[in-house]
């Protein structure tokens, strides 16, 4: 971790789960920011990925 950001390297076929994982799908999106400990810098580049 630097300066408060985190980079995590993965397969793009993969996304979907590590989103999960960090309890960051559109579902879970709705949370409470106690529940919430990680946040996306760039949510649209993320979403992009998902439609292919």
């Amino acid at each position: 971790m630097e300066n408060g950001e985190m980079h995590i390297e993965f397969r793009q076929a993969l996304l979907m789960y590590l989103l999960f994982q960090l309890n960051l799908t559109e579902d879970q999106a709705g949370q409470k920011p106690e529940v919430t400990q990680v946040a996306l810098k760039h949510p649209e580049k993320i979403r992009a990925l998902l439609k292919y």
